[in-house]
């Protein structure tokens, strides 16, 4: 989901909590043609989240890892006309053509998350490494549509093109993730038995 950090808590020798965030964000303007008609455009990706984790070792060095996250997968997808376009000995130009704007989140924006791990959330003396496989469960992608001039029927929840972009990519309900991570124990607690 981007870069970030964990704080992260052991409070058995198989068990540890993490609480984490992490970003990521990509911004690529894109020009591209429709029906004679020239198009400039953005495509924003924005990733990342904040992370509950609960990780359980089943030996020292592999741990299954489950929990949540505020999931901030989104990519908006923005443009509009340069160009006029057109019909007939009519000429309709770009202005009235007009803007529009996909936008793509998560189903479920709290998602829950399952994992496999591989090395050590928390060091036993200073560094650890670990390398994690996972998934979240974010529901298949809710897709918000606006558009204005002729476009602007593309928006209008009687043509339902938002439903019909959703149907289309409903089979990505799962975000895979492989995460990387070194850490670093900053201070070790002990309490004290009498």
């Amino acid at each position: 989901m981007g870069i970030g950090g964990d704080v992260v808590y052991k409070f058995h020798e198989r068990m540890s909590a993490r609480v984490g965030y992490d970003y990521f964000r990509v911004n690529k303007p894109i020009s591209f043609d429709q029906a004679d008609v020239s198009y400039d455009g953005n495509v924003n990706v924005r990733l990342g989240s904040l992370s509950a984790l609960y990780d359980f070792f089943i030996i020292p060095s592999i741990h299954f890892t489950a929990g949540v996250a505020l999931n901030r997968f989104n990519i908006d997808f923005n443009g509009e006309a340069t160009s006029s376009y057109a019909l007939g000995e009519l000429e309709i130009p770009a202005e009235q053509i007009g803007e529009f704007k996909f936008e793509v989140g998560p189903g479920l924006p709290i998602s829950p998350y399952l994992g496999v791990g591989f090395g050590k959330t928390l060091g036993d003396k200073l560094v650890g490494f670990n390398f994690e496989i996972g998934t979240y469960y974010q529901g298949g992608p809710n897709v918000t549509i606006h558009s204005t001039g002729l476009t602007g029927p593309t928006s209008k929840p009687e043509h339902e093109q938002a439903e019909l972009f959703e149907s289309q990519i409903s089979q990505y309900y799962l975000f895979p993730i492989i995460r990387g991570s070194i850490s670093f124990r900053i201070f070790t607690y002990q309490q004290a038995t009498q």
